[in-house]
């Protein structure tokens, strides 16, 4: 079929966007697909660490509880899941990196400016768009990631990104001035991330 001659990442970067826009079931990408492990640890990395750091901003900036519990959770929860990623990426000999790349740091600097209701809003919707993507990752490469350990690591911290999506709904509804809720499909006014 011609559509399997299309450079492997093309097919990736349509497959993952395929599960980030879709709430049906998929099969897993063509056995020829694969999702290599070094750009797994890259994208789960960066999705980890803007959620730290986004978080203790959110924990500097936002006065409304709620959106506070929220950031103290991922900053828990993406803590740990950095440390598990870390540890199998150096079983592996794959790096992971150490500081936010370009995309990131630019979304972690446009919340720098913001204070009050609309830093609140601006990280729910950068925390949705960042879950999304993170959902993507996690899923695609537990079905096509070239790397056992990090393939098992993936599917282990799908479960963990699903709960924080439902919890962002949650937290959605109590920020005030939050827009209504962008469908999966779109993410107004966030950096795309990589």
């Amino acid at each position: 079929m011609k559509r399997h001659q299309l450079p492997a990442a093309a097919l990736l970067g349509a497959a993952a966007g395929l599960a980030a826009c879709s709430s049906t079931s998929r099969t897993a990408p063509p056995a020829t697909v694969s999702f290599a492990a070094p750009q797994y640890v890259q994208q789960a990395a960066m999705g980890d660490q803007f959620e730290i750091q986004s978080g203790r901003l959110a924990l500097e900036r936002s006065q409304n509880p709620t959106v506070r519990s929220f950031a103290e959770q991922m900053i828990r929860d993406h803590s740990a899941s950095s440390s598990q990623l870390k540890a199998a990426a150096a079983a592996e000999n794959v790096s992971a990196p150490a500081a936010l790349d370009p995309q990131h740091a630019q979304m972690l600097q446009q919340l720098r400016g913001l204070h009050g209701q609309q830093f609140d809003s601006a990280y729910m919707q950068m925390q949705l768009h960042a879950h999304r993507e993170a959902l993507a990752t996690q899923q695609t490469y537990s079905k096509a990631g070239d790397d056992a350990q990090l393939r098992q690591l993936a599917a282990q911290a799908t479960p963990m990104v699903e709960h924080h999506l439902t919890e962002l709904q949650t937290v959605w509804r109590n920020v005030a001035s939050a827009p209504p809720m962008p469908a999966p499909s779109a993410a107004p006014g966030t950096v795309p991330m990589r």
